[in-house]
């Protein structure tokens, strides 16, 4: 790790020492000594500049003056896992971007709310991936209204078509407007049983906010 590369020509006895789980070193020295390697140059992959995996190169024919030419071999290979990285964000920005587009040229076309909704779930479920997606409005008395939604089950809808103000969730998203993330393990066990035809492991609540209002 903190030379980025190294040789070794003892591997039936160091093998081991590659893994932290003593039950996998055994496993990894009785493979090095059956398949009769005994020299190797273990290379330090760089992820983001940090250290991330290990790539072990087998075989009798290497040497210790081959460290050098692997050396580059391991730069190079961490610099291509950084441009996928990058590259991989750019698009996932890029997709975010579209979306929002969309969801803007919608809107700005003066559509209906129904549709505007329509549209919303349909880029938001195929960006995120998410399986449920529902659309709460709160009335004039604080009460969430659903107004929209996208795979709710029968059961689920008919439980919770109408929030009354005090839910934990959808008052502290409406009085921080910010985001809020939330697990199945954390829910009361009268929400979970509300809930219990679409378990999930994390939702998700994002504010609407127009005229600085949610």
């Amino acid at each position: 790790w903190r030379e980025g590369s190294v040789y070794a020509d003892d591997l039936p006895l160091v093998a081991g020492d590659f893994f932290d789980d003593d039950r996998v070193g055994p496993i990894a020295r009785a493979v090095a000594r059956e398949q009769s390697f005994e020299r190797c140059i273990a290379l330090r992959i760089d992820v983001d500049h940090k250290p991330a995996q290990l790539l072990i190169v087998m075989g009798d024919w290497l040497l210790e003056e081959d460290l050098a030419a692997f050396g580059l071999l391991r730069i190079q290979i961490s610099a291509a896992l950084d441009a996928a990285r990058v590259i991989a964000h750019l698009s996932a920005r890029n997709d975010e971007l579209a979306a929002l587009n969309s969801i803007g040229a919608a809107a700005g076309a003066g559509r209906k709310l129904d549709e505007l909704f329509v549209i919303t779930a349909e880029t938001m479920l195929r960006l995120l991936g998410t399986r449920w997606l529902a659309v709460y409005l709160f009335d004039e008395r604080g009460d969430a209204v659903l107004t929209h939604h996208t795979g709710l089950p029968a059961s689920v809808v008919a439980s919770s078509t109408l929030i009354k103000k005090g839910g934990v969730v959808l008052d502290r998203v409406a009085e921080t407007a910010k985001p809020m993330v939330w697990y199945w393990r954390d829910l009361p066990p009268a929400h979970q049983e509300m809930l219990a035809d679409m378990p999930f492991d994390v939702a998700a609540s994002v504010p609407l906010v127009a005229g600085a209002r949610v």
